[in-house]
């Protein structure tokens, strides 16, 4: 099975994704990468962690998908948010997504609203509210609390299961 290379992003001008003061002091363009964490032993047996590209992924693989915002202006941009929707076919793994200097809430309801991790309910058969599972997460925002400076990039991801 071959995986997607690339992933839907969306970052829109106005209050919902990205303010649209942000785009007046500058412009962001973002690139998504889709990589499988490998382990490579060394001749002297040492084992390190690597990221590779993931062109082939089988049921039960995890899946890093990083988010790269870049600043291509010489100003600084503010209040950028990136949504991303968890790739179909896709178990978020949770607790995975990076935290840093980004606030980041999810949804469980194909991104028609977003709350914390705590926050999060979901019914189950009988119409009653359970706690969120793994499964029930639909998209990810992170919402940038510091400005991206001139040139500056940073960086978001998360881990995704494939069913």
């Amino acid at each position: 099975m071959k995986l997607f290379k690339f992933i839907t992003l969306f970052v829109v001008m106005g209050g919902l994704f990205m303010s649209s003061s942000a785009f007046a002091a500058g412009e962001v363009t973002l690139k998504a990468v889709a990589q499988e964490e490998v382990t490579v032993i060394a001749e002297d047996g040492t084992e390190t962690k690597q990221l590779v590209v993931a062109d082939k992924v089988v049921p039960g693989d995890v899946v890093v998908y990083t988010i790269t915002a870049t600043n291509t202006s010489d100003q600084k941009v503010e209040s950028v948010v990136i949504n991303d929707p968890i790739p179909v076919h896709m178990t978020y793994v949770l607790g995975s997504a990076t935290n840093g200097d980004v606030k980041i809430t999810f949804s469980v309801d194909g991104g028609e609203t977003f709350a914390s991790e705590g926050e999060l309910k979901v019914m189950d058969e009988s119409g009653a509210p359970r706690a969120v599972e793994a499964k029930d997460y639909t998209h990810i925002r992170w919402t940038m609390v510091k400005a991206i400076p001139p040139s500056g990039e940073k960086s978001v991801s998360f881990r995704a299961r494939l069913n």
